[in-house]
């Protein structure tokens, strides 16, 4: 496999101009099987790349239109509208496309629904990146989020319920925005709480391995309810029961095999009696983690993803149907 980058741009109104010109530049000027992309402001480049007679994928790692709802950098009285508009862009496109690669079965299937040729293909972990749990005996008196930390992910009531259950609350991610760290830091659990930055994926691990319990509260937006965070699957990967928000789907995934705790995400005393209750029962926990781990070796993993993504290029480069469609 080749790699070829183009330079980062950090301001997100350049990224969306400046980056967008420089990958249509190097797709443009290369020939590829397949083109697969993912940023929605990419739409106009795989448009172009369709009359251009080339085969595109795009790939909806989120439901969008939904996403925009809960964007804190749009005025709210404008998001609703924007986001209607998107959708309305999006499905248009997504329809002249050779396919779209939708992250959980609810994205696949919005996009099947207006005739757009669907297949979901779930972002789980690679097992090679977890190795298999190595016992309980280094777990600290401690729970942890790993990830991108804003207000919808539930930090301010992570670090409530960390104050009231008297754990500690390991950060592993990028406060978004920066600004957010030092409204977090006047909370009275910011003295529970133990803030590393970005880490490497080696150090996210060691990160899990202290913990006893791995914490996934989005708040109820509109973009979560029938999303599949990556963490909760890496949690599990890493042999951590999980504290998640209280969904309808997630609750299911957790409930039923029996691999953690659901809670109400803006309520941190519900939050602190869920973490009360595995570290009051360490034992459990541990049996908890163990099947989730026993899950994603034998589920939720990225190998049997793949498949169905080679599958999927296999079948537009053809000019075939898969099976799996939504």
């Amino acid at each position: 496999m080749t790699v070829r980058a183009v330079p980062r741009v950090r301001s997100r109104a350049l990224r969306m101009v400046v980056t967008t010109a420089r990958v249509a530049l190097r797709v443009l000027t290369s020939r590829a099987d397949v083109y697969h992309f993912h940023d929605p402001e990419l739409i106009p480049v795989g448009l172009l790349l369709k009359l251009l007679g080339r085969r595109v994928i795009y790939d909806s790692h989120e439901d969008m239109p939904r996403a925009i709802e809960s964007k804190p950098y749009i005025a709210g009285w404008l998001r609703r509208t924007i986001g209607r508009a998107f959708e309305l862009v999006e499905n248009w496109a997504a329809r002249r496309f050779d396919a779209v690669v939708g992250a959980t079965e609810h994205i696949a299937s919005r996009f099947a629904k207006i005739g757009a040729r669907a297949v979901e293909v779930s972002n789980y972990p690679e097992l090679t990146d977890f190795p298999p749990p190595q016992g309980w005996t280094a777990k600290e008196d401690a729970v942890c989020f790993v990830g991108g930390i804003n207000r919808i992910r539930g930090i301010l009531e992570m670090i409530d319920a960390a104050e009231l259950a008297g754990v500690r609350l390991i950060l592993a991610g990028r406060f978004e925005p920066e600004a957010l760290r030092a409204e977090a830091m006047t909370r009275p659990g910011w003295r529970w709480v133990e803030a590393l930055g970005v880490v490497s994926r080696a150090e996210t691990v060691e990160v899990m391995r202290r913990s006893f319990a791995g914490l996934v509260l989005y708040h109820p937006e509109p973009n979560h309810i029938d999303a599949q965070p990556n963490k909760l699957f890496e949690y599990m990967a890493a042999g951590l029961p999980v504290i998640a928000s209280d969904f309808p789907l997630w609750r299911r995934l957790v409930q039923e095999a029996d691999i953690g705790l659901v809670a109400d995400p803006l309520d941190p005393a519900q939050i602190a009696a869920a973490i009360v209750e595995l570290r009051a029962d360490l034992e459990r926990a541990r049996d908890m983690g163990a099947r989730g781990r026993r899950a994603v070796e034998e589920t939720y993993n990225w190998t049997s993803q793949y498949k169905k993504l080679r599958a999927l290029y296999v079948a537009v480069c053809n000019g075939t149907r898969t099976e799996g469609n939504a």
